[in-house]
């Protein structure tokens, strides 16, 4: 059964680390504004790990550091 939840948070590494350490899976969808812009990525957990990540055009590792 697919749950959404949304919230709002000061950090996301609080979020990621959360969802790691409870061996969750699903798709987290970040938003933040910046300066009238909004900013969008999406990370892909499965049992807690992260299996794949998307912000603007970067994929992976950089996609993760870029939304920190």
């Amino acid at each position: 059964m697919l749950r959404r939840v949304t919230t709002t948070v000061d950090s996301l590494a609080r979020i990621i680390q959360t969802l790691s350490g409870g061996s969750m899976s699903g798709h987290l969808i970040a938003r933040r504004e910046n300066h009238m812009n909004l900013e969008e990525g999406e990370i892909i957990f499965a049992q807690g790990k992260i299996i794949a990540a998307r912000a603007a055009s970067r994929l992976g590792a950089d996609a993760l550091n870029w939304m920190r």
